[in-house]
């Protein structure tokens, strides 16, 4: 492809696809303005966008769009640092690099629906920024087989892997790795209905420096607000400080907690032993979750109360 032009390959569907929802070209890309020209061209038609190796700085928009899939797909060596989904449907997008160049890093899903974020690596290792997902109103949105691992370590701001708000509803988390983040929580925030955290592997929240206040809050999951909520076939490994490995507190009803295995130590970090494998309310607030069920858990957490310490020292 000569540099500066869009390769577009006409592609035919697969048999008995349905010819509606079948993605019909593919166009590649090596810059944002590329990546901008493709989105417009593909806005109806539905297709694939392929992303070559390369930088993107800034953010990559997707806005407004037919009902035809697109997928954006990238190679090995593509990194972003911001995609925002703005009140757009039938997108996936996979096999990124979302890490910070001057700037926090991140995939906004706004005003979004039926969207999949599949084979991600969320990292800003290396950096004073952040990198994360946030979901603050969008439905039926998928992550799957992705990896989120450093995800703020010197950040002087609160950071969280993946941010959930109130108008999110419909969200599945399955299948994906949120490991060893200095100082963060891995899943944090309000949803509005029906989370399902799937077959994913939580692993080591451990201590920053920058402050008591940044530092001081490291829970693997921490949500205060949602309805129906599926916790299913996960494993909690260790985090340092924080409340618990999952933590659910305040209004967050309908709660199914089941065939989770809980650690109290990682041999990769030596000496931690995490305190609380779950909490469900908390005495800082009236409301507590309702109609909770934890069923067939193991759970291998668990250290001397703090109050059994100072009754035997006295």
């Amino acid at each position: 492809m000569r540099a500066g032009a869009l390769a577009l390959l006409l592609a035919c569907g697969a048999p008995g696809a349905n010819p509606a929802t079948a993605p019909t070209a593919s166009i590649w890309v090596r810059s944002e303005a590329q990546f901008e020209g493709a989105v417009a061209a593909l806005r109806e038609s539905g297709g694939t966008i392929l992303l070559l190796p390369h930088v993107y700085a800034g953010e990559l928009l997707v806005g407004a769009r037919g009902e035809r899939p697109l997928r954006i797909l990238g190679t090995p060596g593509a990194q972003v640092e911001r995609i925002r989904l703005d009140r757009a449907q039938q997108v996936s997008i996979g096999g990124l690099t979302v890490s910070p160049v001057s700037q926090d890093a991140r995939i906004e899903v706004v005003g979004s629906r039926y969207v999949e974020l599949h084979d991600l690596l969320v990292s800003a290792r290396g950096t004073r920024h952040s990198a994360s997902v946030s979901i603050p109103d969008s439905s039926h949105v998928t992550i799957r087989r992705s990896t989120f691992t450093h995800c703020g370590d010197r950040s002087p701001s609160f950071v969280n892997c993946l941010l959930l708000s109130t108008g999110a509803s419909h969200v599945t988390v399955a299948d994906s790795w949120f490991h060893d983040c200095y100082g963060c929580d891995f899943v944090h925030g309000r949803f509005g209905s029906d989370l399902r955290l799937l077959r994913n592997r939580f692993e080591r929240s451990l201590p920053c420096r920058i402050g008591p206040v940044r530092c001081g809050h490291q829970d693997l999951v921490e949500l205060f607000a949602g309805q129906r909520l599926l916790v299913e076939g996960n494993h909690f490994g260790v985090y340092r400080v924080g409340g618990a490995q999952l933590y659910l507190t305040n209004a967050i009803d309908h709660v199914t907690v089941v065939n989770n295995v809980f650690v109290g130590t990682d041999p990769l970090v030596p000496g931690y032993r995490s305190r609380m494998g779950m909490i469900i309310g908390s005495r800082a607030t009236l409301r507590v979750p309702h109609y909770v069920r934890v069923v067939n858990n193991t759970i291998l957490t668990g250290s001397t109360r703090m109050t059994a310490t100072r009754h035997r020292s006295a």
